[in-house]
């Protein structure tokens, strides 16, 4: 059982593995309302600094990697399935439910200078909004960091909108696009692009 002030919330059944493969360190957590496995060398602490070394790789004026103090050495794979989002609701107040389980993998190496985070959530209702076909990648497999995300909203009458934005940096150089559009027989839709 897991409480907060005001707040309670039961796990039927929870388990977490850690162990050594290889050389490697698992950790294996199961429960009524997530998996997660999480695979290779890290650190907990140093994971926010192996996130800002590789944005200031591609964009040091934004981030200054010389206010990390500590210099990360993770090389690490994860895979994530959460079933249900009450907890979440529970002990964060992030209002999300979910119709359909939100998926989340990708890696990090701090040595080859190289991450990719994919998400999808293809069905949930965030405050009171519905959305489906969720999608988020964020990766750098050639020598630029890119961005992609798209999600569609139901709104009144049956509409679909989708909004989608797609970003890539590099020496120093953010492009941008955003677009949306509706899915009625009378065709709305856009585009905002800009370089800084």
């Amino acid at each position: 059982k897991m409480t907060a002030p005001g707040k309670k919330y039961g796990i039927n059944n929870i388990s977490v593995e850690a162990r050594r493969e290889q050389n490697q360190r698992v950790v294996d957590i199961t429960s009524d309302f997530l998996t997660a496995t999480l695979r290779g060398k890290y650190a907990y602490t140093t994971v926010p600094a192996s996130i800002i070394t590789i944005i200031e790789y591609y964009l040091p004026s934004l981030l200054n990697v010389h206010k990390v103090k500590i210099q990360p050495h993770n090389n690490f794979e994860f895979d994530l399935t959460l079933y249900d989002a009450t907890p979440l609701q529970q002990f964060f107040n992030i209002p999300l439910r979910l119709n359909q389980p939100l998926t989340m993998n990708g890696y990090f190496n701090d040595r080859l200078h190289k991450m990719r985070i994919e998400g999808y959530a293809p069905n949930f209702i965030y405050k009171n909004g519905r959305y489906e076909s969720g999608r988020f990648l964020c990766e750098n497999p050639d020598d630029q960091l890119r961005l992609s995300a798209h999600v569609s909203k139901h709104f009144s009458g049956h509409s679909l909108v989708s909004f989608a934005t797609e970003a890539t940096a590099r020496d120093n150089v953010l492009n941008t696009s955003f677009s949306w559009g509706n899915d009625k027989a009378v065709t709305y839709s856009g585009q905002l692009n800009s370089v800084v």
